[in-house]
């Protein structure tokens, strides 16, 4: 057994990086549930050597909680020597750790119940924005949004505005998760706002919309911005320290986010998908969201809501015919109808209640008899919808600028996936400050996680480098250098902070 002067988890410490990079252990660190919008880390351990010769420990095993210390199991087991343990969560929710000591006797060290010695919560979500502009009484235009996050933090909440033909400038708001602002516009033209909020975890999203203020009698016109999503604020990676206490369970009160999908397909006459009625806090996603669908296809939309326009062949305009959307999300076992439209005008309007998969087909028929009938439990869907409102993951991982001849080479490494990636979902971009202007160096790359850019234009001295990941539902993941690349010398300051590899990850880094 252990001798008495050995306390097993002082002498741990676990740091978890999302980076998967190592970092000096240190002692102490908290005891609460901890936040990162990593999937996948490295759990190091530390043991004093003569200790672990004394009890004759062979491996050590890490335990896993995910119902915050109700239920535990044994997770994997490693060599002492190993030093860490690589982890990847598989979904949004807590995550608690314990280690023990296996001795030569397959006996657990301590051999009591598991006591969480790391807490951990895994968000992989952005917050969701819904911000709107109005032109409310003359001369003024008023800024409603409300927010939502299972972690937000509102101390991050900031809004900027630009007037027409002026810049850009910060404008004090109440912190409030719903809340509303009347601003005095300066002129007619167009007036912008951007609203950014981040989570507990580090994910921000950054939503920006416009509104073309125009004179007395007319109405003004409101444009759709962007939704641009920023996986996190901190480059340096997130530090989740080991307790050097143990006490009991303790929840910030945060709710657990199950991300398993649900199914949603589509099968109608002539469908469309079209994201224009859906929530604001939403980008519009591509053109592929709005074309006619064909059997057994799939189509991708960014929304909770979206309209589904359609085509009956052979009806005269003046034939109103009834049509009814049914829908299913087990991939046909049960359909439900939806949605019913007595005039058959299109669109009808789609609402689910979550992310995921589900299947659609239109039933309608005439007086005569003629028509297509409501689908059958037990029939597969043919065309396939998928909701998909998670950004794809990206990390910078390092720039590096080199001469050959009068050729500049700047070389640019990431890390990028997503479930719903097109073949080219890459975007390179460059700005001369952090602030860009942004110009765009090349397009639709595929996802090989390098690129060797050889700028066709003379570039300043230095310049900061900006990467986009799109998937096919129209999400957004933006990754900056935080530090400027300098190329005139060829030196580099690169992304990444002191202490981090920039060099590709290999496939035990990234597990």
């Amino acid at each position: 057994m252990l001798p008495h002067r050995l306390t097993l988890p002082l002498l741990l410490t676990l740091i978890v990086l999302g980076d998967g990079s190592p970092v000096p252990a240190q002692q102490g660190g908290s005891n609460r549930e901890q936040f990162t919008n990593k999937s996948r880390f490295k759990i190091p351990f530390r043991f004093d050597a003569a200790e672990l010769e004394q009890l004759g420990a062979r491996e050590v095993e890490l335990w896993e909680s995910r119902d915050r210390g109700a239920t535990w199991k044994a997770r994997n087991r490693v060599a002492p020597t190993a030093g860490k343990f690589q982890y990847e969560a598989t979904e949004s929710g807590s995550y608690w750790f314990c280690l023990k000591l296996i001795d030569r006797n397959q006996n657990l060290h301590p051999n009591s119940a598991p006591r969480a010695g790391l807490k951990v919560y895994v968000d992989l979500d952005l917050p969701q924005v819904d911000l709107q502009l109005s032109q409310g009484s003359p001369g003024t235009v008023q800024i409603s949004w409300n927010l939502s996050d299972d972690a937000l933090e509102l101390n991050t909440l900031r809004l900027r505005i630009r007037q027409p033909q002026r810049e850009w400038k910060e404008h004090s708001i109440r912190r409030a998760a719903t809340g509303s602002d009347d601003i005095r516009v300066e002129g007619t033209g167009k007036f912008e706002a951007e609203l950014a909020v981040a989570d507990l975890a580090g994910n921000e999203t950054i939503e920006r919309q416009s509104i073309q203020i125009r004179g007395a009698g007319n109405s003004p016109t409101s444009t759709r911005g962007e939704k641009i999503a920023t996986r996190q604020r901190d480059p340096g990676g997130d530090r989740l320290e080991m307790a050097s206490q143990f006490p009991g369970p303790r929840s910030k009160g945060v709710k657990p986010v199950a991300a398993a999908p649900q199914v949603d397909r589509s099968t109608p006459a002539t469908p469309v998908a079209d994201a224009g009625t859906g929530p604001k806090n939403v980008r519009r996603t591509s053109t592929s969201e709005t074309t006619t669908a064909t059997p057994r296809t799939v189509r991708y939309v960014n929304t909770l809501q979206f309209d589904l326009k359609y085509r009956l062949r052979d009806v005269a305009p003046d034939e109103k015919i009834p049509v009814e959307l049914w829908m299913t999300a087990d991939g046909g076992a049960s359909w439900q109808l939806a949605s019913r439209d007595d005039a058959g005008r299109s669109p009808l309007q789609v609402t689910v209640e979550q992310p995921g998969e589900y299947g659609v087909q239109l039933a309608w028929q005439r007086p005569s008899g003629r028509g297509a009938s409501r689908p059958q439990d037990g029939t597969p869907p043919r065309d396939l919808f998928i909701v998909d409102r998670r950004a794809p993951e990206l990390e910078l991982l390092g720039v590096q600028s080199s001469h050959k001849g009068n050729i500049q080479t700047v070389t640019i490494r990431w890390r990028a996936a997503d479930e719903h990636f097109s073949d080219t979902p890459i975007r390179l971009l460059w700005g001369p400050t952090a602030e860009g202007p942004w110009s765009e160096a090349i397009a639709d790359l595929p996802n090989d996680g390098r690129y060797d850019w050889k700028p066709e234009s003379q570039l300043p001295d230095s310049i900061f480098v900006r990467l986009e990941a799109r998937d096919q539902a129209g999400n957004l993941r933006i990754a900056e250098s935080p530090r400027p690349v300098r190329l005139s010398t060829g030196g580099l300051e690169d992304e990444t902070q002191p202490g981090n590899d920039a060099a590709p990850l290999s496939d035990d880094s990234t597990r």
